[in-house]
């Protein structure tokens, strides 16, 4: 029987107290989950480590998309997903996630699974 394939959930905070606790709940699932925070003054640190997060602070912040880059170099598993803290993965949506993995050639950016993702995702101002 094949292995499953690891994830990693990859996220950037600051100051996510309110919408961490939901985001993170959801993907409790997941093998590994890597917060890199731009500078807390909240409970964000403290609520990340109670779900096993492994979160860390780069004050550096050059950027979103710089800081998410930080984040996904500290992933150590096979697949990756890249949540905003006020994004919340639905839970009926793990069924479907490991079929899409196993497509051969098929990426995340891809357009019709990147699509599908987006409707994964409930936002909270949604």
């Amino acid at each position: 029987m094949a292995m499953r394939a690891t994830l990693s959930v990859a996220m950037i905070a600051r100051n996510e107290e309110a919408n961490l606790p939901r985001t993170l709940a959801a993907v409790r699932w997941v093998d590994e989950i890597v917060i890199v925070d731009s500078g807390s003054v909240d409970r964000t640190p403290e609520i990340a480590r109670s779900f096993g997060a492994k979160h860390s602070f780069n004050r550096d912040f050059h950027g979103h998309a710089a800081q998410k880059n930080v984040a996904l170099d500290k992933c150590t598993c096979e697949w990756i997903l890249l949540l905003d803290a006020d994004e919340v993965f639905l839970a009926n949506s793990v069924i479907g996630i490991w079929p899409v993995q196993e497509i051969s050639g098929c990426q995340w950016n891809h357009h019709p699974v990147a699509q599908t993702i987006q409707d994964w995702l409930a936002h909270e101002s949604n």
